[in-house]
């Protein structure tokens, strides 16, 4: 699929407002793959309003936006379910990361926890990445943009002169030009971004990286912004990049959590904004003072009562707590159209609903803290459909986590076994095992394991680990091989061989009675 297009700098301003190219729907496949660079930065914009609840605010910018919807001119996000789904799905990665990829031996549950089967050195590795990365942090920013914007770009950093490689998360606005291949992996990708110079004046940067060069512009001329030179080539034969789609609709840009229901939130904002509104200047009845006026001076009242655009409007918000007063003649009277709240309150009411059956994420804490009793098998059940959701999230991230971490540990141990970083720290020596080469070959090759959609506790944690060793026991007894049992659980050559050292006999013998005698901790044996 192809690219962004290219597009002169100078003629992006001349392009539509930044609301005129904010649309609610992301069904157009060709459209998203030449898309252009700059509506889309604001369509992210407009998206991260929707998040951090000030969409409409900004009058101006909006108005034509409600004037294509026939929203009201006052709307709100009095109802934001937004920030919340997308807080829901920064829990892909709970927990906490440790400075060597292991579990913690009190049970404390790992934001990222590798299969049991990785490599030790692979962990090792993993660790000092994600220390210079600070990605504690850092990927609960990639999930918080994958799931409010759609997209996020993380790129690889390789600082040779401190001597490190760390991952970066950009906002995908600044990403002006992007090429994936069939598998999602990306072939090129440019970014472009405002700097501040010298006196103030404003420069346009520009990086581009594919997988035969890298190049920086600033201004549209050649700019050595690293001591490499404008144009170097690139010395790992892959894009240091990966681009995670939220929802992948088959395009080279993906949709935000929120894409099928905005629609739905806007109409329910419309209406409570205007209940809300109602309430606030009782209703809004007109009040008329008889005598004084003819009929047809009522009349030309009432057309001159008629409000100019928002936009146009020296103080926009003066509608919202408005009374009209119109004078009339001696045998006018006052009638005005009643509104019944709760009538209205029912109707907004049902759209909540319908919200939140498109997101059952929404509800299923509520709903468990509700009920009194609650069993394993009753809560797969209730949060059925959620956890197949939380589980397409998880796996996708995963797998885009995983390629970033391969492509750093193998440009950390290029950096490592090259010399560049000069004498090499325990820190650094991690990545020695490590090279370009080893990505390629499939050397980093690891697994990220699901976590659980509702964490357990740390006695029901034991409860599992006690289970999965009685049953351990039980098909020993009954004659299966007990190496083919750990196999199928996940152990590696190197921790089957550990663990018979360490039991001094007879795996399947030695195994067998240490499970009568005391249940591992949870985790099993390292």
């Amino acid at each position: 699929m192809g690219g962004v297009v290219h597009i002169p700098w100078k003629l992006l301003a001349s392009i539509s407002s930044a609301v005129d190219s904010f649309r609610r729907t992301w069904n157009g496949q060709g459209q998203q793959a030449n898309a252009r660079y700059r509506p889309r930065a604001d369509h992210y914009d407009r998206l991260w309003e929707y998040y951090s609840n000030t969409a409409f605010e900004d009058l101006r910018n909006w108005s034509s936006y409600k004037g294509r919807h026939g929203l009201y001119r006052y709307i709100r996000q009095i109802y934001n379910p937004t920030f919340r789904l997308v807080e829901f799905y920064t829990s892909i990665y709970p927990g906490v990361l440790t400075t060597d990829a292991r579990r913690l031996p009190d049970g404390t549950p790992l934001a990222i926890p590798l299969a049991r089967d990785t490599r030790q050195e692979i962990r090792d590795a993993l660790g000092s990445f994600w220390e210079w990365s600070n990605w504690q942090e850092q990927m609960h920013v990639m999930l918080r943009h994958a799931a409010a914007l759609g997209n996020v770009l993380v790129k690889l950093n390789d600082e040779v002169d401190r001597r490190k490689v760390s991952a970066e998360v950009i906002w995908p606005g600044l990403v002006s030009d992007l090429e994936l291949d069939s598998a999602g992996n990306v072939q090129r990708y440019a970014l472009e971004y405002d700097i501040e110079g010298d006196g103030g004046r404003c420069h346009r940067y520009r990086e581009e990286v594919t997988k035969e060069s890298i190049q920086t512009t600033l201004d549209d001329r050649p700019f050595d912004a690293t001591g490499a030179g404008a144009r170097y080539e690139n010395p790992y034969g892959f894009v240091p990049a990966v681009w995670y789609r939220f929802n992948n609709l088959g395009s080279v840009y993906g949709a935000p959590v929120t894409w099928c229901a905005i629609g739905k939130l806007d109409e329910l904002n419309h209406l409570v904004s205007q209940i809300h509104d109602q309430i606030g200047k009782m209703l809004e009845a007109p009040i008329i003072v008889k005598g004084g006026k003819n009929v047809r001076v009522l009349a030309d009242m009432i057309q001159g009562s008629k409000q100019v655009a928002t936009h146009e409007s020296p103080d926009p918000l003066a509608g919202r707590e408005q009374l009209d007063v119109l004078y009339g003649p001696p045998e006018a009277g006052l009638e005005t159209l009643s509104l019944d709240v709760q009538q209205a309150m029912a109707a907004a009411h049902a759209l909540v609903q319908e919200v939140e059956r498109d997101f059952p994420e929404l509800s299923m804490f509520a709903t468990l803290r509700a009920m009194t009793q609650t069993t394993g098998p009753a809560v797969e059940k209730l949060a059925g459909d959620v956890k197949h959701r939380f589980v397409r999230a998880a796996a996708a991230a995963d797998r885009q986590s995983v390629k970033l971490f391969q492509m750093g540990l193998a440009i950390a141990g290029m950096r490592a076994n090259s010399g560049a970083w000069g004498a090499l720290d325990g820190k650094r020596r991690r990545f020695l095992p490590f090279d370009l080469a080893s990505y390629e070959q499939g050397h980093l090759d690891f697994d990220i394991d699901m976590r659980p959609l509702l964490p357990e506790a740390k006695g029901e944690g034991y409860q599992v680990e006690q289970s999965r060793w009685t049953a351990f026991k039980m098909a020993v007894e009954a004659g299966m091989p007990l190496e083919m049992l750990l196999r199928d659980d996940g152990w590696d050559d190197a921790r089957v061989q550990e663990m018979a050292r360490h039991l001094g006999g007879p795996l399947a013998r030695e195994l067998a009675q240490a499970s009568q005698d005391a249940v591992p901790a949870p985790g099993g044996p390292r």
